[in-house]
């Protein structure tokens, strides 16, 4: 028999955690490998002779020293038959509380602090008491990962719609951050659904080849052919339909209110492709407002921007009817530029402006003003859109140029979501990470 140092050692693991420090003690002529454990760092002799010889259950005792020998290592597990590898000592996991573990298994004990402050529960993990606390939907990190409420996706969580808590009433889904009725997703095509259980008045807009009859109905505000073009809106409040007059409109800046100043009205005498009833209406000296879409902040990645993708942008005008069907036109512009990371534009699209304005139809009709932005040289980052209008005949009131259904529309691309196959919004990956749930 040929015999190694107990000054060799090296270390093993069990069931992934650092176990025991080994002593290769020889090889014997059956061909088996002893390892012992050495009575230092929590491991202890024993007396073999003993009744009870004092090593943790399911180890033996030999030559005076508590041995552990696994079998599926290569080692013969010391009980004299074949190798089954059954005599492998105590593991976390196993239901017992061994030698240098504080716990194995128990269930979740006394309220404590988190590392980062929040309220959580010693949980048994590793084999070792740690306090710990589950994510909930509130603004904070409560389980200290550096996240917040990364388990919540809010674009599309019914229970907390667009904020933690917000709940979609009557068993309403969840989409873009917005609640929308019970039957619009019950499979069926209802009510003004322009397809099933998308468009119309109170669904959500419809994805790319949905069935559509207004813009409106489509996610990307574009209506081809009775199908929702692949694309999406980013202008806010483009015809009104979130309120405002004068200084103070939603979503604009106003850099001139002259006359009577902006007014926002409703009526029956909507533009084509729209479903609203809302339009924006000047007075009888210049109105000019401004909207900036920051495209990042709309959702799309600087990797998606730098693909430069078609742009089409465009509003409805027409004059303010007086009951004298062709006495008079209104006059209008409308300016719309790209611009990169510095703010210089890159694309500029005009139709008028405020020194050499168009005039409207005299027939009481809608006109369409609109322009693709394709082929630009550089990558876009901000869409800087402006309109303005005046009367002609200098009434006091609403009686300026009419605007309707303005229009910012990224072309090629879903809008971003936490289900378009893109890493953007605030993503750490592919449509996870960030308010769209934890990555796998």
């Amino acid at each position: 028999m040929r015999f190694f140092s107990r000054g060799v050692r090296e270390s093993a693991r069990v069931s992934g955690r650092p176990l025991v420090t080994l002593a290769v003690l020889g090889l014997a002529a059956n061909g088996w490998i002893g390892c012992s454990l050495q009575p230092q760092e929590g491991w202890y002799a024993c007396d073999q002779d003993a009744a009870e010889p004092g090593c943790p259950a399911g180890w033996s005792c030999r030559e005076g020293l508590c041995w552990a020998t696994p079998g599926d290592a290569g080692f013969d597990d010391g009980d004299g038959g074949a190798e089954d590898g059954t005599d492998v000592g105590p593991a976390c996991g196993d239901g017992v509380v061994d030698p240098g573990e504080e716990c194995d298994g128990e269930p979740p004990g006394a309220s404590c602090r988190t590392a980062c402050g929040t309220a959580g529960r010693q949980t048994c993990t590793g084999c070792l008491w740690l306090c710990t606390a589950e994510e909930t939907c509130n603004g904070a990190d409560d389980d200290c990962d550096g996240r917040t409420d990364e388990a919540f996706v809010l674009d599309a969580d019914p229970s907390n719609c667009g904020a933690c808590g917000r709940a979609c009433a009557g068993g309403g889904g969840c989409y873009r951050r917005e609640c929308y009725p019970a039957r619009c997703s019950n499979g069926s095509l209802d009510d003004d659904e322009s397809d099933v259980d998308c468009g119309g008045s109170t669904c959500a807009p419809c994805p790319a080849e949905g069935a559509c009859e207004f813009g409106s109905d489509c996610e990307s505000g574009s209506c081809e052919a009775a199908r929702c073009a692949l694309g999406c809106e980013v202008l806010r409040n483009a015809s009104g339909e979130d309120g405002g007059t004068g200084s103070a409109i939603p979503g604009w800046s106003v850099d001139v209110n002259g006359g009577s100043g902006w007014t926002v009205e409703g009526g029956a005498d909507r533009a084509p492709n729209e479903r609203g009833y809302h339009r924006f209406v000047a007075s009888f000296d210049w109105d000019i407002k401004h909207q900036d879409v920051e495209l990042q902040a709309a959702g799309f990645s600087l990797a998606q921007l730098d693909r430069r993708p078609d742009i089409r942008v465009g509003e409805w005008v027409r004059r303010r009817w007086d009951g004298v069907p062709g006495a008079t036109t209104d006059l209008y512009f409308i300016v719309v530029e790209l611009r990169d990371a510095a703010g210089a534009a890159v694309a500029r699209w005009d139709r008028g402006s405020r020194v050499a304005p168009a005039r409207t139809p005299a027939d009481d009709s809608w006109r369409e003003e609109s322009h693709l932005f394709s082929g630009y040289p550089s990558a876009p980052r901000t869409v800087h859109f402006t309109d303005g209008g005046k009367d002609t005949e200098g009434w006091v009131g609403p009686f300026g140029a009419w605007f309707d259904g303005g229009r910012i529309t990224v072309l090629g691309m879903a809008c971003p979501s936490c289900r378009d196959g893109e890493q953007n919004q605030d993503e750490t990956g592919v449509d996870c990470g960030g308010g769209c749930g934890a990555c796998p």
